[in-house]
Protein backbone atom coordinates (compact mmCIF):
# COMPACT_ATOMS: atom_id res chain seq x y z
CA UNK A 1 0.00 0.00 0.00
CA UNK A 2 1.11 3.57 0.32
CA UNK A 3 0.88 6.42 2.47
CA UNK A 4 1.12 10.01 1.36
CA UNK A 5 0.92 13.25 2.78
CA UNK A 6 -1.44 15.84 2.08
CA UNK A 7 -1.84 19.61 2.55
CA UNK A 8 0.74 20.26 4.47
CA UNK A 9 2.27 23.15 2.00
CA UNK A 10 -0.76 22.92 0.01
CA UNK A 11 -2.59 25.90 0.66
CA UNK A 12 0.00 28.64 1.18
CA UNK A 13 -0.68 31.24 -1.39
CA UNK A 14 2.18 30.40 -3.31
CA UNK A 15 1.37 26.99 -4.21
CA UNK A 16 -2.13 27.70 -4.76
CA UNK A 17 -1.39 30.66 -6.97
CA UNK A 18 1.42 28.91 -8.99
CA UNK A 19 -0.02 25.09 -9.19
CA UNK A 20 -4.01 25.25 -8.53
CA UNK A 21 -5.81 21.72 -8.68
CA UNK A 22 -2.43 20.16 -8.92
CA UNK A 23 -0.58 17.23 -6.80
CA UNK A 24 3.43 17.06 -7.19
CA UNK A 25 6.03 14.62 -5.45
CA UNK A 26 8.20 15.71 -2.58
CA UNK A 27 11.55 14.74 -1.95
CA UNK A 28 12.91 15.38 1.86
CA UNK A 29 15.86 13.39 2.15
CA UNK A 30 19.49 13.14 0.18
CA UNK A 31 18.50 9.53 -1.22
CA UNK A 32 16.31 11.36 -3.07
CA UNK A 33 13.29 9.01 -1.88
CA UNK A 34 9.83 10.69 -2.33
CA UNK A 35 9.23 11.01 1.60
CA UNK A 36 6.02 12.96 0.46
CA UNK A 37 3.00 14.44 -1.54
CA UNK A 38 1.50 17.70 -1.29
CA UNK A 39 -1.86 18.27 -2.53
CA UNK A 40 -4.47 21.14 -3.34
CA UNK A 41 -7.76 21.42 -1.73
CA UNK A 42 -10.14 17.91 -2.92
CA UNK A 43 -6.94 15.95 -3.48
CA UNK A 44 -8.12 12.34 -3.24
CA UNK A 45 -5.28 9.27 -2.55
CA UNK A 46 -6.12 6.05 -3.68
CA UNK A 47 -3.76 2.97 -3.52
CA UNK A 48 -3.06 0.70 -6.31
CA UNK A 49 -0.25 -1.51 -5.54
CA UNK A 50 1.99 -2.84 -2.73
CA UNK A 51 5.67 -2.31 -2.17
CA UNK A 52 8.72 -3.71 -0.41
CA UNK A 53 11.11 -1.31 0.56
CA UNK A 54 11.18 1.94 2.36
CA UNK A 55 10.78 5.18 0.38
CA UNK A 56 9.13 6.03 -3.00
CA UNK A 57 11.49 4.86 -5.63
CA UNK A 58 10.00 5.87 -9.36
CA UNK A 59 6.85 7.14 -10.59
CA UNK A 60 4.90 9.62 -10.20
CA UNK A 61 7.50 12.13 -11.73
CA UNK A 62 4.79 14.72 -12.84
CA UNK A 63 2.39 16.76 -11.20
CA UNK A 64 -1.38 15.52 -11.94
CA UNK A 65 -4.54 17.46 -12.45
CA UNK A 66 -7.38 17.18 -10.60
CA UNK A 67 -10.93 16.23 -12.18
CA UNK A 68 -14.32 16.97 -11.55
CA UNK A 69 -12.63 17.85 -7.26
CA UNK A 70 -10.95 15.08 -6.56
CA UNK A 71 -7.88 13.74 -7.59
CA UNK A 72 -6.28 9.67 -7.69
CA UNK A 73 -2.73 9.50 -7.62
CA UNK A 74 -1.20 5.87 -8.32
CA UNK A 75 1.73 4.76 -5.83
CA UNK A 76 3.92 2.14 -6.23
CA UNK A 77 5.33 1.94 -3.03
CA UNK A 78 4.15 2.33 1.13
CA UNK A 79 5.90 5.07 2.79
CA UNK A 80 7.04 4.75 6.35
CA UNK A 81 9.49 6.35 8.05
CA UNK A 82 8.68 9.68 7.60
CA UNK A 83 8.88 12.53 9.86
CA UNK A 84 6.75 13.45 10.71
CA UNK A 85 3.19 12.47 10.16
CA UNK A 86 2.05 10.07 7.25
CA UNK A 87 -0.54 12.12 6.03
CA UNK A 88 -0.59 15.59 7.17
CA UNK A 89 -4.01 17.83 6.06
CA UNK A 90 -4.34 21.34 7.01
CA UNK A 91 -5.97 24.75 5.95
CA UNK A 92 -9.53 23.18 4.15
CA UNK A 93 -10.82 20.15 3.86
CA UNK A 94 -12.59 17.60 1.68
CA UNK A 95 -10.25 15.36 0.75
CA UNK A 96 -9.79 11.52 1.42
CA UNK A 97 -7.41 9.03 2.29
CA UNK A 98 -8.31 5.50 1.65
CA UNK A 99 -6.69 2.04 1.64
CA UNK A 100 -3.70 3.11 2.89
CA UNK A 101 -1.02 1.31 5.20
CA UNK A 102 0.47 4.18 7.70
CA UNK A 103 3.29 3.41 9.46
CA UNK A 104 3.76 -0.35 8.82
CA UNK A 105 5.10 -2.03 6.21
CA UNK A 106 3.62 -3.95 3.16
CA UNK A 107 4.43 -6.87 2.42
CA UNK A 108 3.00 -8.39 5.89
CA UNK A 109 1.42 -6.03 7.43
CA UNK A 110 2.96 -6.99 10.62
CA UNK A 111 5.87 -5.02 10.79
CA UNK A 112 5.91 -1.33 12.14
CA UNK A 113 7.78 1.43 10.23
CA UNK A 114 5.87 4.00 12.37
CA UNK A 115 6.24 7.69 11.15
CA UNK A 116 8.18 9.96 13.00
CA UNK A 117 4.99 11.99 15.53
CA UNK A 118 2.44 9.96 13.78
CA UNK A 119 -0.14 8.09 11.43
CA UNK A 120 -2.90 11.10 10.18
CA UNK A 121 -2.79 14.74 11.54
CA UNK A 122 -5.72 16.92 10.23
CA UNK A 123 -5.73 20.53 11.54
CA UNK A 124 -8.19 23.00 10.68
CA UNK A 125 -9.35 21.31 8.11
CA UNK A 126 -13.15 20.02 7.81
CA UNK A 127 -15.21 17.11 6.20
CA UNK A 128 -12.41 14.71 4.94
CA UNK A 129 -12.84 10.87 4.89
CA UNK A 130 -10.38 8.49 6.29
CA UNK A 131 -11.58 5.37 5.05
CA UNK A 132 -10.37 1.41 5.20
CA UNK A 133 -6.49 2.11 6.69
CA UNK A 134 -4.75 0.28 8.51
CA UNK A 135 -3.04 3.23 11.27
CA UNK A 136 -0.17 1.61 13.37
CA UNK A 137 3.16 0.54 14.51
CA UNK A 138 3.97 5.14 14.23
CA UNK A 139 5.81 4.36 18.04
CA UNK A 140 6.28 8.28 18.24
CA UNK A 141 2.53 9.65 17.94
CA UNK A 142 -0.57 8.88 17.45
CA UNK A 143 -2.74 7.25 15.49
CA UNK A 144 -4.87 10.07 13.95
CA UNK A 145 -4.86 13.84 15.42
CA UNK A 146 -8.10 15.96 14.75
CA UNK A 147 -7.46 19.22 15.80
CA UNK A 148 -9.80 22.47 15.08
CA UNK A 149 -11.72 20.85 12.67
CA UNK A 150 -15.54 19.56 11.82
CA UNK A 151 -17.48 16.80 9.98
CA UNK A 152 -14.39 14.37 9.49
CA UNK A 153 -15.05 10.96 9.46
CA UNK A 154 -13.26 8.20 10.33
CA UNK A 155 -14.55 4.65 8.90
CA UNK A 156 -13.68 1.19 8.46
CA UNK A 157 -9.73 1.40 9.44
CA UNK A 158 -7.91 -0.85 11.37
CA UNK A 159 -6.13 1.59 14.52
CA UNK A 160 -3.44 0.18 16.75
CA UNK A 161 -3.29 -3.53 14.79
CA UNK A 162 -2.09 -5.60 12.16
CA UNK A 163 -3.71 -5.43 9.13
CA UNK A 164 -5.69 -8.37 9.82
CA UNK A 165 -6.50 -6.78 12.76
CA UNK A 166 -6.02 -9.68 14.95
CA UNK A 167 -2.23 -8.44 17.05
CA UNK A 168 -1.10 -5.42 18.46
CA UNK A 169 0.79 -3.32 16.58
CA UNK A 170 0.74 -0.12 18.80
CA UNK A 171 0.79 3.70 17.96
CA UNK A 172 2.57 5.42 21.21
CA UNK A 173 -0.45 7.91 22.05
CA UNK A 174 -4.14 7.51 21.46
CA UNK A 175 -5.92 5.49 18.52
CA UNK A 176 -7.81 8.73 17.95
CA UNK A 177 -7.65 11.96 19.69
CA UNK A 178 -9.42 14.91 18.96
CA UNK A 179 -8.88 18.38 20.34
CA UNK A 180 -11.54 21.54 19.75
CA UNK A 181 -13.24 19.03 17.08
CA UNK A 182 -16.66 18.65 16.48
CA UNK A 183 -19.07 16.53 14.52
CA UNK A 184 -16.36 13.74 14.00
CA UNK A 185 -17.86 10.53 13.09
CA UNK A 186 -15.75 7.56 14.12
CA UNK A 187 -17.30 4.31 12.99
CA UNK A 188 -21.31 4.61 11.78
CA UNK A 189 -24.44 2.09 11.99
CA UNK A 190 -23.81 0.73 8.34
CA UNK A 191 -22.36 -2.14 7.46
CA UNK A 192 -18.03 -1.43 7.44
CA UNK A 193 -18.25 1.84 8.88
CA UNK A 194 -16.94 0.37 11.95
CA UNK A 195 -12.81 1.01 12.97
CA UNK A 196 -11.13 -1.77 15.05
CA UNK A 197 -9.32 0.58 17.66
CA UNK A 198 -7.11 -2.06 20.05
CA UNK A 199 -3.64 -2.32 20.69
CA UNK A 200 -2.39 1.09 21.40
CA UNK A 201 -0.40 2.42 24.00
CA UNK A 202 -2.88 5.06 25.40
CA UNK A 203 -6.39 5.49 25.29
CA UNK A 204 -8.56 4.25 22.43
CA UNK A 205 -10.03 7.25 21.77
CA UNK A 206 -9.25 10.64 23.23
CA UNK A 207 -11.62 13.84 23.34
CA UNK A 208 -10.29 16.70 24.81
CA UNK A 209 -10.40 20.66 25.07
CA UNK A 210 -14.21 21.01 24.00
CA UNK A 211 -14.69 18.44 21.35
CA UNK A 212 -18.17 18.49 21.00
CA UNK A 213 -21.47 17.18 19.34
CA UNK A 214 -18.90 14.07 18.24
CA UNK A 215 -20.51 10.50 17.36
CA UNK A 216 -19.05 7.10 17.54
CA UNK A 217 -20.44 4.35 16.81
CA UNK A 218 -20.11 0.38 16.02
CA UNK A 219 -16.27 0.25 16.57
CA UNK A 220 -14.36 -2.48 18.06
CA UNK A 221 -12.67 -0.56 20.90
CA UNK A 222 -9.51 -3.06 22.93
CA UNK A 223 -10.92 -6.57 20.91
CA UNK A 224 -9.69 -7.86 17.62
CA UNK A 225 -11.23 -7.61 14.64
CA UNK A 226 -13.85 -10.49 15.20
CA UNK A 227 -14.79 -8.93 18.89
CA UNK A 228 -14.06 -12.08 20.50
CA UNK A 229 -10.69 -11.65 22.22
CA UNK A 230 -8.75 -8.98 24.22
CA UNK A 231 -6.32 -6.48 22.21
CA UNK A 232 -7.28 -3.99 24.32
CA UNK A 233 -5.50 -0.24 24.72
CA UNK A 234 -2.95 0.12 27.03
CA UNK A 235 -5.28 2.93 28.98
CA UNK A 236 -8.84 3.32 28.59
CA UNK A 237 -11.38 3.00 25.86
CA UNK A 238 -12.72 6.26 25.90
CA UNK A 239 -12.12 9.13 27.32
CA UNK A 240 -13.88 12.81 27.38
CA UNK A 241 -12.20 15.35 29.23
CA UNK A 242 -11.71 19.26 29.57
CA UNK A 243 -14.72 20.45 28.33
CA UNK A 244 -15.50 17.35 26.01
CA UNK A 245 -19.42 17.55 25.78
CA UNK A 246 -22.49 16.49 24.64
CA UNK A 247 -21.09 13.52 22.47
CA UNK A 248 -23.09 10.14 21.47
CA UNK A 249 -21.30 6.74 22.08
CA UNK A 250 -23.40 4.10 20.94
CA UNK A 251 -27.23 4.49 19.65
CA UNK A 252 -30.44 2.73 19.57
CA UNK A 253 -30.37 0.25 16.34
CA UNK A 254 -27.71 -2.87 16.59
CA UNK A 255 -25.00 -1.05 14.01
CA UNK A 256 -24.13 1.49 16.45
CA UNK A 257 -23.37 -0.85 19.13
CA UNK A 258 -19.62 -0.23 20.47
CA UNK A 259 -17.90 -3.11 21.91
CA UNK A 260 -15.10 -1.76 24.40
CA UNK A 261 -13.69 -4.72 26.18
CA UNK A 262 -10.16 -5.75 27.04
CA UNK A 263 -8.88 -2.10 27.50
CA UNK A 264 -6.62 -1.90 30.45
CA UNK A 265 -7.40 1.27 32.65
CA UNK A 266 -10.98 0.75 32.04
CA UNK A 267 -13.55 1.05 29.41
CA UNK A 268 -14.81 4.63 29.35
CA UNK A 269 -13.70 7.42 31.95
CA UNK A 270 -16.18 10.61 31.06
CA UNK A 271 -14.78 13.81 32.68
CA UNK A 272 -16.85 16.39 31.00
CA UNK A 273 -20.80 16.67 31.06
CA UNK A 274 -23.82 15.91 28.52
CA UNK A 275 -22.91 12.63 27.42
CA UNK A 276 -24.71 9.74 25.87
CA UNK A 277 -23.79 6.19 26.42
CA UNK A 278 -26.32 3.71 24.91
CA UNK A 279 -26.32 0.01 23.65
CA UNK A 280 -22.89 -0.66 24.18
CA UNK A 281 -21.17 -3.94 25.05
CA UNK A 282 -18.96 -2.79 27.73
CA UNK A 283 -16.79 -5.64 29.10
CA UNK A 284 -18.12 -8.47 26.54
CA UNK A 285 -17.22 -10.25 23.53
CA UNK A 286 -19.16 -8.79 20.24
CA UNK A 287 -21.89 -11.79 21.26
CA UNK A 288 -22.81 -9.59 24.94
CA UNK A 289 -22.21 -12.92 26.00
CA UNK A 290 -18.96 -13.91 26.70
CA UNK A 291 -16.72 -11.63 29.10
CA UNK A 292 -13.75 -9.82 27.59
CA UNK A 293 -13.05 -7.76 30.53
CA UNK A 294 -11.87 -3.95 31.25
CA UNK A 295 -9.09 -4.52 34.13
CA UNK A 296 -11.05 -1.24 35.76
CA UNK A 297 -14.43 0.32 35.55
CA UNK A 298 -16.93 -0.77 32.58
CA UNK A 299 -17.71 3.23 33.02
CA UNK A 300 -16.41 6.00 35.36
CA UNK A 301 -17.81 8.94 35.60
CA UNK A 302 -17.07 12.19 37.05
CA UNK A 303 -18.87 14.85 34.76
CA UNK A 304 -22.24 16.08 35.15
CA UNK A 305 -25.64 15.67 33.16
CA UNK A 306 -24.26 12.39 32.06
CA UNK A 307 -26.79 9.53 30.57
CA UNK A 308 -26.17 6.25 30.28
CA UNK A 309 -28.67 3.66 28.74
CA UNK A 310 -32.54 5.87 27.34
CA UNK A 311 -35.61 4.86 28.12
CA UNK A 312 -36.05 2.21 25.36
CA UNK A 313 -34.64 -0.74 25.68
CA UNK A 314 -32.61 -0.65 22.81
CA UNK A 315 -30.88 2.05 23.99
CA UNK A 316 -29.71 -0.58 26.89
CA UNK A 317 -26.09 -0.96 27.51
CA UNK A 318 -24.86 -4.14 28.90
CA UNK A 319 -21.88 -3.64 31.40
CA UNK A 320 -20.36 -6.85 32.53
CA UNK A 321 -17.40 -8.60 33.41
CA UNK A 322 -15.48 -5.59 34.24
CA UNK A 323 -12.12 -5.93 36.37
CA UNK A 324 -13.50 -3.40 39.24
CA UNK A 325 -17.50 -2.18 38.99
CA UNK A 326 -19.45 -1.81 36.11
CA UNK A 327 -20.10 1.65 36.64
CA UNK A 328 -18.79 3.95 39.15
CA UNK A 329 -19.63 7.99 39.43
CA UNK A 330 -20.23 11.12 41.36
CA UNK A 331 -23.19 12.90 40.57
CA UNK A 332 -25.27 14.67 37.78
CA UNK A 333 -25.79 11.28 36.20
CA UNK A 334 -28.67 9.65 34.33
CA UNK A 335 -28.92 6.09 34.51
CA UNK A 336 -31.68 4.10 32.75
CA UNK A 337 -31.98 0.37 32.13
CA UNK A 338 -28.66 -1.04 32.12
CA UNK A 339 -27.21 -4.36 32.49
CA UNK A 340 -24.63 -4.54 35.31
CA UNK A 341 -23.15 -8.05 36.46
Amino acid sequence: MCDAILGRDAMRSSHETLWPNRCRPRTSNTTGFLNWVECANHARIRTIRDGVTTGFVATPTTWKRKHSGSLSLDCWKWLAANAPHACALSRNGSNAIERNYLGLDAATGTVARGNFQGGVSIENASNNLLSNNVISGNTNGDGIDIVSSSGNRIQGNKIGTTADGFMALANAGPGIYLASATGTVIGGASAGEGNVISGNSWHGIQLDFGSSSNTIQGNLIGTNASGTADLGNARYGILTAFSADNNVIGGTVVGARNVIAGNDFGGLLIDSDGNTIAGNYIGTDVTGLVGVSNDGDGIEIDGSNNTVGGTSPTARNVIAGNGIVGLGFGSGIGLYGGFFT
